[in-house]
Protein backbone atom coordinates (compact mmCIF):
# COMPACT_ATOMS: atom_id res chain seq x y z
CA UNK A 1 0.00 0.00 0.00
CA UNK A 2 1.03 3.70 -0.97
CA UNK A 3 0.86 6.09 2.34
CA UNK A 4 1.13 9.79 2.07
CA UNK A 5 2.34 11.41 5.38
CA UNK A 6 0.82 14.97 5.65
CA UNK A 7 2.85 17.84 7.07
CA UNK A 8 0.99 17.01 11.00
CA UNK A 9 2.02 13.16 10.26
CA UNK A 10 5.67 14.24 9.76
CA UNK A 11 5.66 16.74 12.34
CA UNK A 12 4.15 14.23 14.60
CA UNK A 13 6.80 11.56 13.64
CA UNK A 14 9.98 13.61 14.27
CA UNK A 15 8.52 15.00 17.57
CA UNK A 16 6.90 11.45 18.98
CA UNK A 17 4.16 13.51 20.37
CA UNK A 18 1.71 10.77 20.45
CA UNK A 19 -1.30 12.52 18.55
CA UNK A 20 -0.73 9.86 15.57
CA UNK A 21 -3.36 6.99 16.52
CA UNK A 22 -2.33 3.57 16.55
CA UNK A 23 -3.90 2.58 13.30
CA UNK A 24 -2.08 4.93 11.49
CA UNK A 25 1.18 4.17 13.39
CA UNK A 26 0.75 0.39 12.54
CA UNK A 27 0.35 1.75 8.96
CA UNK A 28 3.53 3.65 8.97
CA UNK A 29 5.72 1.25 10.42
CA UNK A 30 4.60 -1.80 7.98
CA UNK A 31 7.55 -1.79 6.20
CA UNK A 32 5.83 -3.08 3.31
CA UNK A 33 3.79 -0.15 2.81
CA UNK A 34 5.60 2.48 0.64
CA UNK A 35 5.46 6.09 2.55
CA UNK A 36 5.81 9.58 1.24
CA UNK A 37 5.45 13.21 2.26
CA UNK A 38 4.52 15.60 -0.74
CA UNK A 39 7.61 18.59 -1.07
CA UNK A 40 4.73 20.74 -0.31
CA UNK A 41 5.35 19.71 3.22
CA UNK A 42 8.37 20.73 3.53
CA UNK A 43 7.11 23.91 2.10
CA UNK A 44 4.61 24.68 4.01
CA UNK A 45 6.85 23.94 7.12
CA UNK A 46 9.57 26.71 6.10
CA UNK A 47 6.79 29.13 5.81
CA UNK A 48 5.57 28.82 9.12
CA UNK A 49 8.83 28.29 10.61
CA UNK A 50 9.58 31.65 8.85
CA UNK A 51 6.84 33.83 10.11
CA UNK A 52 6.71 32.43 13.41
CA UNK A 53 3.47 29.97 13.78
CA UNK A 54 5.90 27.05 13.99
CA UNK A 55 8.53 26.20 16.47
CA UNK A 56 11.05 23.45 15.82
CA UNK A 57 13.27 21.79 18.31
CA UNK A 58 15.88 22.39 16.22
CA UNK A 59 16.54 24.72 13.22
CA UNK A 60 14.80 24.71 9.83
CA UNK A 61 17.76 23.48 8.29
CA UNK A 62 18.09 20.68 10.72
CA UNK A 63 14.84 19.46 10.63
CA UNK A 64 14.20 19.37 6.96
CA UNK A 65 17.75 16.83 6.78
CA UNK A 66 16.00 15.08 9.21
CA UNK A 67 12.57 14.57 7.80
CA UNK A 68 14.82 14.25 4.27
CA UNK A 69 16.97 11.15 5.49
CA UNK A 70 14.40 9.72 7.62
CA UNK A 71 14.11 5.71 6.72
CA UNK A 72 11.27 4.24 4.14
CA UNK A 73 10.19 7.85 3.55
CA UNK A 74 10.38 9.30 -0.06
CA UNK A 75 9.94 12.84 -1.68
CA UNK A 76 6.75 13.55 -3.49
CA UNK A 77 7.56 16.06 -6.15
CA UNK A 78 4.66 18.81 -7.13
CA UNK A 79 4.09 17.98 -11.11
CA UNK A 80 1.46 19.59 -13.33
CA UNK A 81 -1.24 17.23 -12.69
CA UNK A 82 -1.36 17.85 -9.12
CA UNK A 83 -1.51 21.28 -9.61
CA UNK A 84 -4.23 20.75 -12.37
CA UNK A 85 -6.33 18.50 -9.72
CA UNK A 86 -6.15 20.96 -6.93
CA UNK A 87 -7.43 23.96 -8.81
CA UNK A 88 -10.61 21.64 -9.52
CA UNK A 89 -11.25 20.17 -5.88
CA UNK A 90 -13.98 21.62 -4.04
CA UNK A 91 -13.46 24.51 -1.86
CA UNK A 92 -14.09 22.95 1.63
CA UNK A 93 -11.31 25.39 2.80
CA UNK A 94 -8.91 26.99 1.20
CA UNK A 95 -5.43 25.72 2.65
CA UNK A 96 -3.40 25.77 -0.40
CA UNK A 97 -0.87 23.32 1.14
CA UNK A 98 -3.74 20.98 2.06
CA UNK A 99 -5.49 21.19 -1.42
CA UNK A 100 -2.37 20.48 -2.80
CA UNK A 101 -1.26 17.36 -0.79
CA UNK A 102 -4.87 15.84 -0.99
CA UNK A 103 -4.44 16.31 -5.19
CA UNK A 104 -1.29 14.43 -5.00
CA UNK A 105 -3.16 11.82 -2.85
CA UNK A 106 -5.85 11.60 -5.61
CA UNK A 107 -3.60 11.92 -8.88
CA UNK A 108 -1.16 9.16 -7.59
CA UNK A 109 -3.88 6.96 -6.03
CA UNK A 110 -2.07 6.95 -2.88
CA UNK A 111 -3.92 6.89 0.73
CA UNK A 112 -3.77 10.31 2.38
CA UNK A 113 -2.94 10.02 6.37
CA UNK A 114 -3.33 13.08 8.29
CA UNK A 115 -4.65 14.41 11.94
CA UNK A 116 -6.59 17.48 10.12
CA UNK A 117 -9.91 16.67 10.08
CA UNK A 118 -10.93 18.54 6.94
CA UNK A 119 -9.69 15.74 4.82
CA UNK A 120 -13.32 13.96 6.44
CA UNK A 121 -15.05 16.36 4.92
CA UNK A 122 -13.64 16.08 1.63
CA UNK A 123 -14.03 12.13 1.16
CA UNK A 124 -17.58 12.68 1.82
CA UNK A 125 -17.98 15.31 -0.63
CA UNK A 126 -15.78 13.59 -3.52
CA UNK A 127 -17.00 10.18 -2.13
CA UNK A 128 -13.81 8.35 -0.97
CA UNK A 129 -14.69 6.54 1.45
Amino acid sequence: MKLLLDTNILLCLQLNDGRIKQSMMNLICDSSNEKYFSIASLWEVSIKYSIGKLSLASNLEVWMDEVITMDDLNILPILESHLLKSAKLPFVHRDPFDRLILAQSLVENIQLLSLDSIFDEYRKMLDLT
